[in-house]
């Protein structure tokens, strides 16, 4: 479930539905050991915005088991996925 407002869809679960491990008030959930956070950038999403004063971006965060950068093919679907029109705000500069 995204945060209210959010317009970031969710990768599921890499390790899958049936991930539970007990703790002393009941399943606890365990994220993996590396944070990133992806800023991208481009030309505007809007055609009709001038495109020499305004460009769009993206933030993406995920975790992943390792601290390699993902790229290309290794990069996640979800992550290559991303529906950039949908999801990117343009900006004036």
């Amino acid at each position: 479930m995204g945060f209210r407002g959010s317009r970031a869809p969710e990768a599921p679960d890499p390790r899958g539905p049936d991930v539970e491990t007990g703790g002393a008030f009941g399943p606890v959930e365990v994220l993996p050991a590396v944070l990133c956070i992806g800023v991208f950038r481009s030309t505007a999403v809007d055609g009709g915005l001038d495109p020499v004063m305004h460009r769009s971006a993206l933030v993406v965060a995920w975790f992943q088991d390792t601290a390699a950068v993902p790229s290309g093919e290794d990069a996640y679907p979800a992550l290559r996925g991303a529906d950039w029109g949908a999801l990117a705000l343009d900006r004036e500069l």
